[in-house]
């Protein structure tokens, strides 16, 4: 650093050391530490569509879509589920079978083929989506369960005579009553194709019930917002507690352990959605961060040195025969700094008088250099020169030809 530069430093009260890197910003970078980035309010719509993942849901939703309707025609035209009752039972019992596959296959071909216009209403209403068809997939669980253990209290169990349910709807809740008279025959799963084993209700069932478990765990895999997850969990354990006790279930015990683990399961995904969406966002924040820092720092470095200048550094190959050729992997800036300019001017200007300036440096002085510099800067921007830099009170200006010479 030029000791006249030293001096005007020091009377403009920046304490610099031999190196000139003020100590002051020497201390800041020894004791710099990296700081959570903060994510801004106006990134949102970005960060939900660079997030916008719905592969896992689209193909959950066609899975339910073919599974669901095949599943209630095999019930209700094939296989017997072995519970009594007409024809017309077996079609309520699997009716919301149907309703949720409809569902599931306009999500699935809308998310799947990207109509035109209808890309923003996807990525906007994605949470709703796995939403609406996360609560209707669980409704149909619960409803076909309760259905099937209403028609279990009516119709009994085909080859199930030592077993009798009775569900007794007088009363203000529904009370249901179960003997088992055989329990060696029942455990030894002579008749157990209804997934319910002896007195057990049908939607606790291990069937039923880990199913319902595993779609309460699906928030996660989908992507989703905590808060459409935590309603989803809300909307589900209600449901389940409104099955059980219109089914009958009374037991204190066994309402509270099921919905206890039930909404365990559901809130618990919900609070794994919040620290994935924390995450995704920190990682997006520290990517925007990152951009925008390189932006400034480009910018600065355009301060200079020519936008074409820079670009000819970055572009040109490496020479082999350099010294910062491809031996050292470096770049040939020498053949691009060695070119031919004829008739070139550079002009350096300064305030005056220098001695009388930096002796009586205060912060008129200084807003007095930044208003000169100031209009400096209006006059070579209109006459189309190249401002190189100013250092204290001198100001250096190029013609075009020194600021672009590879034009």
């Amino acid at each position: 650093m030029d000791p006249s530069q030293t001096s005007c430093a020091k009377s403009a009260g920046f304490n610099t050391d031999a190196t000139g890197i003020k100590s002051t910003d020497r201390r800041k970078n020894e004791n710099f530490k990296w700081s959570d980035p903060i994510f801004q309010t106006q990134w949102e719509t970005e960060f939900l569509n660079a997030s916008y993942q719905p592969a896992y849901f689209i193909c959950a939703c066609w899975i339910i879509a073919i599974v669901a309707p095949i599943e209630g025609l095999h019930h209700i035209y094939g296989e017997f589920d072995e519970v009594g009752g007409l024809i017309s039972w077996r079609i309520v019992n699997y009716a919301f079978n149907f309703i949720a596959a409809s569902i599931c296959f306009v999500t699935a071909t809308a998310y799947s083929f990207r109509w035109k216009g209808m890309e923003i209403f996807c990525v906007k209403h994605y949470d709703s989506a796995c939403a609406i068809n996360l609560i209707v997939v669980n409704l149909g669980f619960i409803y076909g369960s309760l259905v099937k253990e209403i028609r279990r209290s009516k119709f009994q169990v085909d080859g199930a005579d030592h077993i009798r349910l009775d569900i007794d709807y007088s009363g203000y809740l529904p009370l249901r009553t179960c003997v088992d008279s055989n329990p060696s025959k029942t455990w030894s799963g002579e008749s157990l194709t209804i997934k319910a084993v002896g007195c057990n209700h049908v939607m606790l069932a291990g069937w039923v019930f880990g199913n319902l478990i595993t779609f309460s765990l699906l928030p996660p895999v989908f992507q989703m917002h905590p808060r459409p997850a935590a309603l989803v969990s809300c909307i589900s354990s209600c449901s389940m507690l409104a099955g059980l006790l219109y089914g009958g279930m009374r037991d204190a015990w066994t309402l509270s352990s099921t919905l206890a683990l039930y909404a365990a399961s559901g809130l618990g995904s919900a609070y794994l959605c919040h620290v994935l969406k924390l995450s995704a966002r920190e990682y997006f924040a520290t990517v925007k961060n990152i951009q925008l820092l390189s932006l400034k720092n480009r910018a600065l470095l355009h301060a200079f040195i020519p936008k074409n200048v820079m670009s000819q550094l970055l572009l040109q190959p490496a020479a082999p025969n350099s010294p910062g050729g491809a031996a050292t992997g470096g770049t040939a800036a020498e053949s691009i700094l060695e070119a031919a300019m004829d008739n070139i001017v550079v002009m350096f200007c300064s305030l005056q008088p220098q001695a009388e300036l930096r002796a009586a440096m205060s912060e008129d002085t200084l807003a007095l250099m930044n208003a000169v510099f100031s209009d400096f800067d209006d006059a070579v921007e209109r006459a189309g020169m190249f401002k190189y830099q100013h250092v204290a009170e001198w100001y250096i200006v190029a013609c075009p030809r020194a600021a672009r010479p590879f034009d």
